[in-house]
């Protein structure tokens, strides 16, 4: 294919693709969403005061579960699917027996509309959707706390975030899926033999990964991620921005990188320009592969 063809192509896929977070942030957010001043801290709120992590009152064991209305104690749990629209949802480590379901930080019509439900080993976690409902004024103090135990380690791990804000102390899975539309996820430390991450329009960070295989993808959002790669990474970025800090040398991990017209970093090799490719080391046991439209993808090696 000639350069000319193959830049416009990449071009119309990009475009396609600021399109799609579009929709998707649109879709998230609500016709009548006001946009939230802050994001960091849970400062979200626009009227009032809004909730902030480090006011929650957690439980401290399943005693504190049974005694409490909006708290629910789930056993026998090997996936956890999560699906949510504009409230903020925060996993926590605790020492109780199960995974606990607290939704006592949301307001009565959010908890009415919030489906939590346990079919066999599966607990899945949802909230409703209601196109005249004006989360701008109480979307700082919508706060689903999740807790689970501290070493607990699930089948798989799927969730889906509109505009809310998860902040997870831990995720050990098989398999996690996270899916982000204009909201915000941030991860302490996340280990999976398989994670699939997805930025539309939003953020997310992971601080410290240990994972055998992953893809990452970004539309028009950010994400960053620090951790160590056993075999084989996957990036593509439309018109975001994504940064990848891997434990070990550049020389221990092959490379293909594709550029439309945006800039890929490796270590100390630079890709930029009009329909750029490169690729090295292809021989090697682990491989990054990196695929960027308008965007920025930088890769940085942690020598420790």
């Amino acid at each position: 294919m000639k350069t000319g063809a193959k830049v416009f192509w990449i071009i119309s896929a990009c475009l396609i693709a600021i399109s799609a977070s579009l929709v998707i942030a649109g879709i998230a957010l609500g016709a009548t969403l006001e946009a939230p001043s802050t994001l960091r801290g849970f400062n979200l709120g626009t009227n009032g005061s809004s909730t902030n992590i480090n006011d929650l009152q957690l439980a401290a064991s399943d005693r504190e579960v049974e005694n409490h209305s909006y708290r629910t104690l789930y056993n026998g749990i090997a996936n956890l699917e999560i699906e949510t629209g504009a409230i903020s949802t925060v996993i926590r480590k605790w020492e109780g027996s199960g995974i606990n379901v607290d939704t006592s930080n949301l307001s009565r019509d959010v908890r009415r509309r919030l489906i939590v439900s346990q079919n066999g080993d599966t607990l899945r976690i949802t909230t409703g959707y209601r196109p005249r409902l004006n989360w701008g004024r109480n979307i700082g103090h919508e706060v689903l706390v999740i807790q689970v135990p501290a070493g607990f380690e699930f089948n798989r791990v799927f969730m889906d975030i509109g505009a809310g804000r998860v902040v997870v102390d831990q995720i050990l899975a098989d398999r996690a899926d996270l899916t982000v539309g204009a909201g915000q996820i941030d991860v302490d430390f996340l280990r999976a033999d398989i994670l699939d991450v997805s930025i539309g329009a939003g953020q997310g960070s992971i601080d410290d990964l240990e994972v055998r295989r992953t893809n990452m993808s970004v539309g028009a959002g950010q994400l960053d991620v620090t951790g160590s790669l056993e075999e084989r990474a996957d990036i593509d970025c439309g018109v975001g921005e994504i940064i990848f800090n891997v434990r070990g040398s550049q020389e221990d991990f092959g490379h293909s990188i594709s550029v439309g017209i945006g800039e890929a970093n490796f270590g100390t090799l630079s890709v930029s320009g009009l329909g750029r490719d490169a690729t090295g080391n292809q021989h090697l046991d682990r491989m990054i592969d990196i695929n960027v439209g308008i965007g920025s993808v930088t890769v940085n090696f942690l020598n420790e």
